[in-house]
C-alpha cells in the first residue's frame, strides 16, 4: 500500500456515532485533513441531524441514508427530505452520496435534482476487492442516463418532479386499496382539481407551464385517471372488486402517459450550465 495516495481515502463517520462527542470528533477529522484524508457523514439524516452539527463538524460528504432514496419515487415525504439534504450540501459546500440506489429510475431523478454520485444496486452489487480495478475500466453508464449528465434545473422547477412522485403515491395507494379488497373512499377521487397532482397541476403548474405543449397535454390523461377511479370506486362500493381489478390496466396505461409527459416537460424547461 506505499504506493497509495493518501489523498484517495474518504473514511466514513456514522452520523449518529459522530454527534456522540462532536468536540472530539471534530478534532479528529481536522488533523486527517491536514494530512489530506477526509470523512463523509454516513446515514445523514437518521441521527439528530441539525444545522449547528452540520456547520461544526468538518466532513466533506453527506451520504443520504438509504431509507430516504429507496422509496423517494412513492413517497412525497421522502423525496422532500432528499432536496433539502441536497440544498443543505450546496449551502455547506458539501458533497453528497445517495445510498441504497436499486434502479435507474432512482439514478434519473437523483440526477434531476442535482445528485451525481450514487451508491447501490444500479451500479453494481457487492464485489471483491480482486474485481474493483477491471469494473472501474469496463464500467459504463445506463446509455438513457447519459441525456441528462450535462443538464440542470431551477429549484423553481423542483415540484416538477414532486407532481411526479404525488401521482405515483396516489395511483400505488389506490391500486393497494383494490387489491387488498378494501372499499376506495378517497375524496379527491371525485374532483381533478383538489387530489395533490391536481392542486399543483391547475396552480403552480399552470402559472408557470401553461404555455409549454407537453404540460397542456397532461390534463386528459389526468382527468381520464379520475373518471376511471370513480367507476372503481363504484365497483367498490357494490364489493365487485374483480370488476375494479379489471381497470387497473387502463389506470396504470393512463398513468405512465402523466408520468412520460411529466419526464418531457422536465426536459422542455432543462438547461445546460455555461462552462465557468
Amino acid at each position: 500500500y506505499n504506493n497509495v495516495n493518501v489523498n484517495n481515502f474518504e473514511l466514513e463517520k456514522l452520523e449518529t456515532v459522530a454527534l456522540d462527542d462532536i468536540i472530539n470528533v471534530s478534532r479528529i477529522i481536522d488533523e486527517c485533513r491536514e494530512i489530506g484524508i477526509y470523512f463523509a457523514l454516513d446515514d445523514f439524516g437518521t441521527g439528530y441531524s441539525s444545522l449547528t452539527y452540520l456547520k461544526r463538524l468538518p466532513v466533506s460528504t453527506l451520504k443520504i441514508d438509504q431509507s430516504f432514496v429507496q422509496d423517494m419515487l412513492y413517497d412525497p415525504g421522502n423525496l422532500a427530505i432528499v432536496h433539502a439534504v441536497l440544498g443543505l450540501a450546496n449551502a455547506f459546500n458539501k458533497e453528497v452520496v445517495a445510498e441504497g440506489v436499486e434502479t435507474h429510475e432512482h439514478c434519473r431523478l437523483l440526477l434531476q435534482l442535482g445528485c451525481n454520485i450514487v451508491q447501490g444496486y444500479a451500479v453494481s452489487k457487492p464485489m471483491p476487492a480482486t474485481k474493483v480495478s477491471e469494473f472501474i475500466e469496463l464500467w459504463q453508464p445506463q446509455p438513457e442516463l447519459k441525456q441528462y449528465n450535462h443538464l440542470h434545473w431551477h429549484d423553481e422547477d423542483y415540484p416538477i418532479f414532486a407532481a411526479e412522485v404525488e401521482h405515483q403515491n396516489w395511483i400505488q395507494i389506490l391500486i393497494h386499496s383494490i387489491n387488498r379488497g378494501i372499499i376506495v373512499n378517497h375524496q379527491s377521487i371525485d374532483d381533478d382539481h383538489i387530489c395533490a397532482f391536481g392542486q399543483w397541476y391547475f396552480g403552480m403548474g399552470q402559472q408557470r407551464y401553461q404555455h409549454l405543449e407537453n404540460f397542456k397535454k397532461i390534463h386528459q390523461p389526468h382527468h381520464n385517471i379520475h373518471n376511471l377511479a370513480q367507476q372503481i370506486s363504484l365497483h367498490c362500493q357494490n364489493n365487485d372488486f374483480d370488476s375494479a381489478r379489471v381497470l387497473l390496466s387502463d389506470l396504470l396505461i393512463q398513468r405512465d402517459e402523466v408520468l412520460l409527459l411529466l419526464q418531457q416537460l422536465s426536459m422542455d424547461v432543462a438547461f445546460e450550465a455555461e462552462p465557468s
